[in-house]
């Protein structure tokens, strides 16, 4: 397992409509280059155990999601790729 020290930048995140616990271990889908390659300087999981090594690529994931999931249609509800206000931009 690993972490994060420091203030976090990203706060008040909702999942299923309950704040985030930091002591709950969760599923996270996030790009192999984000993941494993340090992208955008994203490091708060290296070293973690839990990575798998027989992952999927995220292009392949997103693609299974929408077909089998949303039918192949996106709903309307993700139309605005700002995020419907569920997505607060602070300075």
């Amino acid at each position: 397992m690993t972490g994060i020290t420091g203030e976090r930048r990203v706060k008040d995140i909702l999942i299923n409509g309950e704040p985030l616990d930091p002591d709950k271990t969760y599923t996270v889908g996030r790009s192999s280059y984000a993941l494993r390659g340090h992208g955008d300087g994203l490091a708060a999981f290296d070293g973690c155990k839990e990575l798998p090594h027989d992952y999927i690529e995220d292009s392949t994931a997103l693609q299974r999601f929408l077909t089998e999931k949303l039918g192949g249609t996106v709903p309307a509800e993700y139309a605005d790729r700002y995020g419907n206000e569920r997505i607060t931009l602070v300075q």
